[in-house]
């Protein structure tokens, strides 16, 4: 089952003057990968399933291969530049028309990045004015720390720890950035979804596959699904691109080929991803509503500097030297049905020193 695949195929035939093309089923060499995760996955389940001995011991074995597997990759990524170089060259000697080829590459280059400029400044803009219902930009430009950190480290888990941060800054409520930034970066990927998409599309059309309107369906889902169990990893596209070629009966003697704009595409789509973690935080602090501990921290603190609200969305100081407070005699006129003056008790700021200690006042 993982050496060979199942896939079927349509072959050209020429009948009363017209081409028809025939189905036919079979299988094609190479690994099986979506078989191979099935069967992987069952494994997982049946192991959480065993007692606790034996369960421990399959653990330990799959654990052992993965420590060994992880060492032979690290020798063995030295290579790994000269090997890439192998395989765009072999790929490159392939190619009868290189003009051709090389305007193709262009074209998917520049169709991936419009695909993600579209995403991230019209899509996840409209998303956030539509669930948030505010000026997107002040909360964006709090984020860039995080967007930056994604787009150097290539990696959206690598920068998780930055968006946690850039998120309270903006004034996100901690027990919903805790759980949507985190969960995103596990499920969300729709930058590198776009991304698969289009590379396969890319290698059917360079090695003249013929597909149907059912194959770019199934082509738009099988990206959608793999986005939402993609490893934030360098380059894990890749990997999901060669199952789908695998199982849509594509030729992969071309997936080399995007390693040559892989560099700048793999850094643009984690972005784009890092920017829709940002924008579903968002929407979810706007639309789940405060609880009664939440809305009890919205405290007023009053310091010598100012007024500070901690509930504040946008980290507003209201530092006006003028602003003024009521004190407790004023609150129990309020109580008793008194007129109070707007200009009673005011926040004196000459004179005595303000006492140092910081006083709260509920709102």
């Amino acid at each position: 089952m993982a050496f060979e695949t199942s896939q079927t195929v349509y072959t050209p035939q020429l009948q009363n003057g017209s081409t028809v093309f025939v189905r036919q089923n079979g299988t094609s060499r190479g690994m099986n990968i979506l078989g191979a995760l099935f069967v992987s996955v069952l494994f997982g389940l049946a192991t959480s399933a065993m007692g606790s001995r034996s369960a421990e011991t399959f653990r330990e074995f799959f654990d052992a291969v993965t420590r060994a597997t992880i060492l032979l990759l690290s020798k063995v990524i030295w290579c790994l530049p000269l090997g890439l170089m192998s395989l765009i060259a072999k790929s490159l000697a392939e190619v009868q028309d290189m003009e051709q080829t090389f305007i193709s590459l262009g074209t998917f280059i520049g169709t991936v990045v419009a695909a993600l400029t579209i995403n991230q400044f019209i899509v996840h803009l409209a998303m956030f004015l539509a669930f948030a219902r505010r000026n997107p930009f002040p909360f964006y430009w709090k984020m860039m720390k995080a967007y930056l950190v994604a787009f150097s480290a290539n990696s959206s888990v690598s920068a998780l720890p930055v968006m946690l941060e850039c998120a309270d800054n903006a004034g996100l409520r901690p027990r919903i950035s805790r759980f949507i930034l985190p969960l995103c970066c596990n499920t969300n990927s729709d930058g590198s979804c776009a991304y698969i998409a289009a590379s396969v599309t890319f290698l059917a059309q360079l090695t003249g596959t013929p597909l149907s309107f059912g194959n770019y369906i199934l082509i738009v889902f099988l990206a959608g699904v793999s986005g939402l169990s993609l490893p934030s990893v360098p380059s894990s596209s890749i990997i999901v691109i060669i199952g789908i070629l695998s199982n849509l009966g594509i030729p992969d003697a071309g997936v080399s080929l995007l390693y040559t704009g892989e560099f700048i595409l793999d850094r643009l789509r984690t972005g784009c991803n890092t920017w829709s973690h940002c924008t579903c935080a968002a929407a979810m602090d706007a639309r789940i509503p405060q609880s009664d501990a939440e809305k009890a921290e919205s405290t007023v603190f009053v310091e010598e500097g100012g007024v500070t609200s901690n509930n504040s969305r946008d980290g507003d100081v209201h530092s006006d030297p003028a602003q003024r407070i009521e004190t407790s005699e004023t609150t129990e006129r309020h109580d008793r049905g008194d007129s109070v003056d707007s200009d009673a008790v005011p926040l004196e700021r000459s004179g005595k020193e303000p006492p140092s200690a910081i006083t709260s006042v509920q709102v």
